[in-house]
């Protein structure tokens, strides 16, 4: 899944000169879901009008940001996820709306893959180190520790690897289909936490979820909403860099595709690849950016739902473009789990529709859609 600190920076958005009588105005902030977001739009900024109309946009853009960062965070206190995993198997809440509508595209999302996208492993997650508890986005000061947990290593994670017993455990805890919605009396929306999501009487762990592998997405979303709703044509939303909906890009009088870089896993100053895109979400997931090794293996944040472990690194990116964010950030972070031929085989039944790239460990690379590109030569 994609980790809430956001370390798969794969994206360089390149906007050329513009013509007048349009300009472009970008506004960034770091306070939510432990990444930077900006947000960019094209208007005639000349008239006073359209600086009112701008600073009205990016206020309701804040605050649907620090809202749903409220509701979705697996760490701050008090919001759904928070609430949902502190539950007992058995236990319900009630939930927002739009929490509601995050699960249940991730519940499509994880049917689709066959359980490779599964926000049920955040406690795998956070056995081999790389949950928000463990980094900036829990709102710690990298000085202060975070809170011990039995499973932690003296050494820290990449110390040593975790022990065979708590990944068996931990993957018996990470059945998706555990978390059931539904409605209260009044209709209100609730989530219930299945049998599936505990142990034996007397263990302290259930089934924990954490939804920062779509959630991202969603907002992006969910905020190029807001833009469309204020008469903006042209910009693009991005959340941590990760998670992308372009809409148009201003040139010339017109409106034109966004090109999208992909950054090489091998050499992140350069790009494997440029795509376009606009309209759209967009998406990429990696193993190759934040990862610790231990006798010379890598391992990644990405976990393999059926193993428990750090995705094998057979396919080192993948970016989607296309349909919302929210979808392109699960299916992105599936597709990292996956062997190359398992991810052929789903391209063609499910994304035919969709750009899609993978980066593969050997530089070779796999490309689809009505719009991908001849693919270039490995590097040398």
């Amino acid at each position: 899944m994609k980790i809430a600190a956001a370390g798969f920076l794969l994206f360089l958005l390149c906007a050329c000169p513009v013509s007048p009588p349009l300009s472009s105005r970008q506004r960034t902030t770091d306070r939510y879901f432990g990444v930077i977001s900006s947000i960019v739009v094209f208007d005639n900024f000349s008239s006073p009008r359209a600086v009112k109309k701008w600073n009205r946009a990016w206020e309701e853009i804040n605050r649907l940001l620090g809202y749903l960062d409220s509701k979705l965070s697996a760490t701050l206190p008090g919001s759904d996820i928070d609430r949902f995993n502190a539950l007992p198997a058995g236990g319900s809440i009630s939930i927002d709306r739009a929490t509601r509508e995050v699960l249940t595209l991730a519940r499509q999302v994880f049917a689709e893959t066959e359980g490779r996208f599964n926000p049920g492993v955040a406690l795998l997650t956070d056995l081999w180190g790389f949950s928000p508890r463990l980094s900036r986005a829990a709102g710690r000061s990298l000085s202060e520790p975070p809170a011990a947990k039995p499973y932690d290593r003296p050494g820290g994670p990449a110390s040593a690897l975790p022990e065979g017993a708590y990944i068996e455990r931990f993957l018996g805890l990470s059945d998706f289909s555990a978390c059931i919605l539904g409605e209260d009396r009044r209709g209100n929306p609730t989530l219930t936490k299945g049998a599936a999501g505990r142990e034996p009487e007397g263990s302290p762990y259930t089934l924990n979820i954490d939804l920062g592998g779509i959630g991202k997405g969603y907002a992006a979303d969910r905020c190029a909403e807001i833009l469309k709703r204020f008469g903006y044509t042209y910009g693009l939303v991005s959340i941590g860099a990760s998670s992308l909906f372009l809409l148009e890009r201003y040139s010339q009088n017109q409106g034109e595709e966004w090109p999208v870089n992909i950054l090489s896993p091998f050499d992140k100053t350069t790009a494997y690849r440029r795509a376009l895109g606009k309209n759209e979400g967009v998406s990429t997931s990696g193993v190759y950016d934040r990862f610790y090794r231990i006798g010379g293996i890598p391992y990644s944040p990405i976990i393999d739902p059926r193993s428990g472990r750090p995705a094998s690194g057979e396919i080192l990116s993948a970016t989607v473009i296309g349909g919302s964010a929210a979808y392109a950030d699960g299916i992105t972070t599936a597709l990292c789990v996956m062997t190359p031929e398992e991810a052929r085989r789903f391209i063609d039944e499910r994304l035919g529709g969709f750009q899609v790239y993978l980066i593969l460990a050997d530089g070779s690379l796999i490309s689809s859609g009505p719009r991908a590109l001849n693919p270039p030569p490995p590097p040398g």
